[in-house]
This record gives C-alpha cells, sequence and structure tokens, in this order.
C-alpha cells in the first residue's frame, strides 16, 4: 500500500493515475489522524520517506509498523519535532537521516553509475515514467523556482538547457 500527502485537492486529483492507496491533503486532514486509522485498519507504515518532517515526524512515527522505518530526506515543514520514544522503544522503531548533499563524490559517482544502469534503461521503455508538471528554459529558473516553492506543482519541474 501507498500512502501520500499533498497541499491540495487540485494536486490530489492530479497525482489520482499514479494508484496511491490513500492520498492525504494536509491542509484539510491530520497526517497523523490517518495513519492512525491505517494502522487500526491492519495497515501500519513501514516505511516512510519523509521529506517534509517537522512536528508530523513525532506526530506520525507511533502509528508505524513493528520494525518500521522512518527515513528524513528533507526538512521542508521544520527541523524541530517531539518523538515519543515509547513506540522507538517498544516498536523497534528506526528513525534514519540521509542527506545526498554530504555523500562522497565517490558514492555520488557510483549512485549515478546505479541510476544509469538500473534506472534509464526502464525509464527509456516506458516501464518507469515520471511525471512532469512544467517544462521551462534554463533562462526562466527563477519561475520554475517560485513554482516549486509554491506548492502547487504535481510532478517534475523540468528546465531544458540548449
Amino acid at each position: 500500500r501507498v500512502i501520500t500527502s499533498v497541499l491540495s485537492d487540485e494536486i490530489a486529483e492530479k497525482i489520482k493515475p499514479l494508484g496511491a492507496d490513500v492520498i492525504i491533503n494536509s491542509t484539510k486532514e491530520d497526517t497523523s489522524e490517518v495513519l492512525l486509522k491505517e494502522a487500526e485498519a491492519g495497515h501500519p507504515v513501514n516505511v516512510a520517506m519523509d521529506c517534509l518532517s517537522g512536528e508530523m515526524l513525532g506526530k506520525g512515527m507511533q502509528y508505524m509498523a513493528e520494525g518500521g522505518y522512518w527515513i528524513v530526506i528533507s526538512t521542508l515543514a521544520g527541523i524541530e519535532t517531539n518523538v515519543l520514544l515509547r513506540p522507538l522503544l517498544t516498536k523497534g522503531l528506526h528513525l534514519v537521516g540521509s542527506m545526498l548533499r554530504k555523500r562522497t563524490p565517490e558514492f555520488k559517482a557510483y549512485l549515478l553509475s546505479q541510476l544509469v544502469e538500473k534506472v534509464w534503461p526502464k525509464v527509456a521503455t516506458g516501464e518507469i515514467r515520471p511525471t512532469i508538471h512544467a517544462v521551462y528554459p534554463i533562462q526562466q529558473a527563477e519561475e520554475a523556482q517560485a513554482l516549486m516553492a509554491s506548492g502547487k506543482s504535481a510532478g517534475k519541474i523540468v528546465l531544458t538547457v540548449i
């Protein structure tokens, strides 16, 4: 099962075809309440890829599955939270931070080689199709950045270099 969160009903509609089982509009719903309902229905979270973090991390982590992983890859919603330690201990949860920026050039080169070897062929055959929201020429990078910062995009924002 896949649970995702978005910032508007418009974005939720745009991503429906991607097939998530649950789409949370976090401007209208409390994500932790949705995670609680999912856990009560027998669908606790096994792996969370969190690019927002902030308060939600501490509120939602308690609804993880036994041995679950909450992986923080960015802190767009804030750098502070309160983590309940009891569920962390009793469920054997894993709170992991990962940032590409701090990796060595050698590790980044390895990741790139794996991307070229394992992912790009699937993009070429159409097995993996990225969702592209907008394409801008590099000269309009500031406009693209503003769109990204607005939280109104549903998919990747691409810059082209000609």
